[in-house]
């Protein structure tokens, strides 16, 4: 029904194909419940991704072997799952066992796992169901599921290559399919048990929705697969994943997993601040804070902003728990998935210049777009060139490209002389982020409008991991909220379309710096007024339209 996984390596452990068989003897019985979240203890993840396996040698746990190498010298990069992982351990030697066994646990036994004895690798606690949370998306072509989010293999852009339609379905969804058959529960219900399946409530736990259970009468009809959507999705009540939560909080093993399925970094951030240091190293130093401990370092070195910091007194820097920095869109869009999949709240970041804290937050999975692809590309693009997706619309004269993850001293430098483009007052703030999904404030603004009235599209990974091209006539409420909405708040912005102005004079803008010096409050606020009582006066009896600045 589903896509299987290929059979890997015979000196690693096999394929799906021959696992299913196997893991049915193994766990049929226990998992013959018609409740899809009563899940067995001291049993392995019957789905779960082990790790991936080289033809050419090498495993993706052993610390030196990645996709890019493996594919460098030859060989195949193949997925296997815990089963397939356990299957292998049981022929092994003691020795090799011990090795083995610490690549593994982590990332196939239920989460929290004791140090069990030889022979055993799992263990979790009874949970129940919530129905609303989302479980997966399923492709269908037909009529008929081809491929799943949850199977390893199939992707949003593989089900589109082939035909198919990507469908959200949620975890009500997901329980009558399993209630639907007969066969190969255990193997469908360890891809939504750690999405649909939270803690039995006590009287002093967060409230959860009950369990969903078959009432009297004749049984509801089977579903013909999980998306036929009955609620539509909603959001959980439950709150985001903190680090001091083991059952949610990602590994070491379940971290390094995803570093090696992107092409970018992942790196885990102490709780502790400790390799904050390289950050109060630069200074004032945008550029190099920017470039500093992998986007780990703030602009100001400073936490008293919302969000940022959970409370007012507190004098610790409040950082993200995990920083991703994607390569390109399918980087960015794994990193959405795995914090979904932990539950972990997202903040996007560039150049961290928010000051309000929106682009960091405690506890986050923080993702920053300086490594990406795309900001090599940001350049000037031929006259009359480009156009956006209205079939009435004509070629735009003047276009930027710039780079999600891009700067506007790279902006200014690729569009030249020859045009004139509305971008921030400081060369290190982002051309894409929150500078302009905030608004877009330029000292050009009295002649050419802010940023929003500037940009002409938006390439953006969205929280379900799709990516899609938002302007007037695609996704035309997105591009209307990425206007002005915020930076972060929609999605991960990879790349931009930008209008640029014609300037035939050649004509230059000369910035000036005006501020008041004076340690007196009385004589500050009076200098403060005068200043803006001046602007104002000036701004009514029609300024010049080649004046502009902000406060």
């Amino acid at each position: 029904m589903f896509k299987q996984m290929p059979v890997v390596d015979k000196r690693r452990p096999v394929g799906i194909s021959s696992m299913r068989t196997r893991f049915f003897l193994i766990f049929g019985a226990a998992l013959a419940s018609a409740e899809l979240c009563i899940v067995p203890k001291n049993q392995v993840i019957p789905c779960g991704l082990a790790g991936f396996t080289c033809s050419a040698g090498g495993d993706s746990n052993d610390g030196s072997t990645n996709k890019q190498n493996c594919e460098g010298k030859g060989g195949q990069w193949t997925p296997y799952s815990c089963p397939d992982a356990n299957s292998y351990l049981s022929t092994q030697s003691p020795e090799l066992k011990e090795i083995l066994v610490g690549w593994w646990r982590g990332k196939c036994c239920e989460s929290p796992t004791p140090d069990p004895p030889d022979g055993t690798m799992c263990h979790d606690p009874e949970t129940e169901l919530n129905g609303v949370a989302p479980a997966g998306f399923s492709c269908i072509k037909d009529s008929e599921p081809i491929g799943d989010s949850n199977d390893f293999t199939t992707t949003e852009a593989s089900c589109t290559s082939a035909g198919g339609a990507w469908v959200p379905y949620n975890c009500q969804n997901a329980q009558n399919y399993y209630n639907s058959i007969s066969e190969s529960q255990g193997y469908f219900a360890c891809w939504w048990a750690f999405k649909c399946c939270v803690p039995v409530a006590s009287p002093t736990s967060s409230p959860v929705k009950p369990p969903i259970k078959s009432g009297p009468g004749p049984s509801p009809a089977p579903t013909k697969n999980p998306t036929n959507l009955s609620p539509t999705p909603q959001p959980s009540d439950r709150s985001y994943c903190t680090r001091d939560d083991a059952i949610c909080w990602p590994t070491d093993a379940e971290l390094n997993d995803l570093d090696t399925q992107i092409r970018g970094k992942v790196m885990s951030v102490p709780a502790d601040g400790s390799t904050y240091g390289v950050c109060f190293d630069q200074g004032d130093d945008a550029f190099k804070l920017t470039e500093a401990g992998n986007g780990l370092c703030y602009q100001y070195h400073d936490c008293r902003y919302q969000f940022c910091r959970a409370e007012s007194g507190e004098n610790d820097l409040q950082l993200p728990g995990v920083i991703v920095q994607p390569f390109d869109a399918d980087d960015a869009s794994k990193a959405l998935k795995f914090a979904s999949d932990h539950n972990m709240a997202v903040t996007i970041k560039t150049s961290g210049h928010s000051f309000m804290g929106s682009s960091t937050g405690k506890d986050t999975l923080q993702i920053v777009t300086t490594e990406l692809d795309e900001n090599d590309e940001t350049k000037l693009l031929p006259a009359n060139s480009w156009s956006n997706s209205c079939p009435s619309t004509g070629p735009v004269k003047h276009v930027l490209r710039a780079g999600g993850g891009s700067f506007w001293k790279q902006g200014y430098l690729a569009a030249g002389f020859g045009v004139n483009v509305v971008g921030g007052g400081a060369l290190s703030v982002s051309v894409a982020g929150g500078w302009l999904q905030g608004g877009g404030l330029s000292a050009m603004t009295p002649t050419h409008g802010l940023g929003v009235d500037n940009v002409l599209a938006f390439d953006v990974v969205l929280a379900d991991g799709s990516l899609v091209v938002a302007d007037e006539c695609s996704h035309p409420d997105l591009f209307w909220a990425l206007r002005g909405g915020g930076g972060g708040t929609f999605g991960v912005v990879t790349k931009i379309h930008y209008r640029a102005h014609s300037n035939p004079t050649n004509s230059r803008y000369v910035a000036c710096r005006v501020s008041f010096q004076s340690s007196d409050n009385t004589i500050r606020e009076s200098m403060t007024d005068a200043w803006i009582d001046f602007m104002v006066d000036k701004s009514a009896t029609g300024i010049d339209r080649r004046w502009g600045g902000y406060w």
